[in-house]
């Protein structure tokens, strides 16, 4: 999976359970101008208490 491709399938993700969230780190960066080549995505979540397996249940093993 590409990093584009993995970014939206975390914030369709995130947006379908409700998790607040943004973006941040070098994609963020590179949208606003300043391209740094890294391979990772810096996603900041509020995640409620008790919806930890949820969360998890969206990005399962081995593929995550």
């Amino acid at each position: 999976m590409e990093i584009l491709e993995l970014l939206r399938y975390a914030a369709d993700a995130l947006d379908r359970l409700k998790i607040r969230h943004f973006v941040t780190g070098s994609v963020t960066a590179t949208i606003y101008g300043e391209p740094r080549y890294t391979n990772d995505i810096d996603v900041v979540i509020d995640l409620p208490f008790g919806q930890t397996h949820e969360l998890c249940s969206v990005f399962p093993a081995p593929d995550f």
